[in-house]
C-alpha cells in the first residue's frame, strides 16, 4: 500500500498488524523467509527442528514476527516449551536472540492494544497473524466480542480450561498463546 492508504489503514480495526510490519519493513508475503530458511540463518542452523516449530503452529513468517513482539513471561512459555520438546539451551538461546534481532528490526511491532468494540472477527483480525479463521470456533463455544474483557478477567484455572477447549478447536498452541496475549492486553 502507499503511505496513504497505510496511514488511513492504521486507524483500522480490522487492518492486521502483521499488514503494518510487512509493510513497513518492506516485506511481502513472497520475499518473506519460510520458517525453515530463518532457521537455516542462524549460527547453529537447527533445520532440524522445523518440525517442532510446525507442531507448535509456527508456520509462517508472521508467526516469529509475532513470537518476538510477546511480552518477555510469553516469551519464556514460549521457550520453555521449545526445550521441553527436544531443542536445547544453546539452540534456544540462539533463536532468542534472532527474535530479539527481528523485534529490533521492526519499526512497528504488532500486538499492544485491541478494540474490544465490535465482533469477535474485528479483534481475531488485530492478532498478527489475523485468527478471524477461528471465530467460529469461538462462536461455538458461546464467545462473541462481549465476552472478551470477562476471559481477561478469568482465574489462572478457569483460563486454562477455556484454553483446553481451543486447542480441542484446532488453535495450534502458538496460537493459543497469541490469543491468550492479546486477551491479557484487555485486563
Amino acid at each position: 500500500p502507499t503511505e496513504s492508504q497505510e496511514e488511513s489503514r492504521e486507524g483500522d480495526p480490522t487492518h492486521s498488524s502483521c499488514e503494518t510490519v510487512s509493510s513497513h519493513t518492506n516485506r511481502d508475503v513472497q520475499s518473506s523467509p519460510t520458517v525453515n530458511e530463518f532457521l537455516e540463518g542462524l549460527p547453529t542452523k537447527p533445520t532440524h527442528h522445523t518440525s517442532t516449530l510446525m507442531a507448535l503452529g509456527i508456520t509462517t513468517y508472521d508467526h516469529l514476527v509475532a513470537l518476538s513482539a510477546l511480552p518477555k513471561t510469553a516469551q519464556e512459555e514460549f521457550y520453555k516449551e521449545l526445550q521441553a520438546r527436544g531443542l536445547s539451551f544453546v539452540e534456544t538461546l540462539v533463536l532468542r536472540s534472532a527474535l530479539n534481532s527481528l523485534r529490533e528490526s521492526s519499526p512497528q511491532l504488532p500486538g499492544g492494544i485491541y478494540s474490544t468494540h465490535g465482533s469477535m472477527e474485528t479483534f481475531l483480525s488485530q492478532i498478527c497473524p489475523p485468527m478471524a479463521r477461528h471465530a467460529a470456533a469461538l462462536k461455538g463455544l458461546g464467545v462473541d466480542g462481549l465476552h472478551l474483557q470477562a476471559l481477561a478477567r478469568l482465574d489462572s484455572e478457569s483460563y486454562a480450561v477455556f484454553e483446553g477447549q481451543l486447542a480441542m478447536k484446532e488453535m495450534s498452541w502458538v496460537e493459543c498463546l497469541l490469543f491468550s496475549t492479546a486477551i491479557a492486553t484487555l485486563r
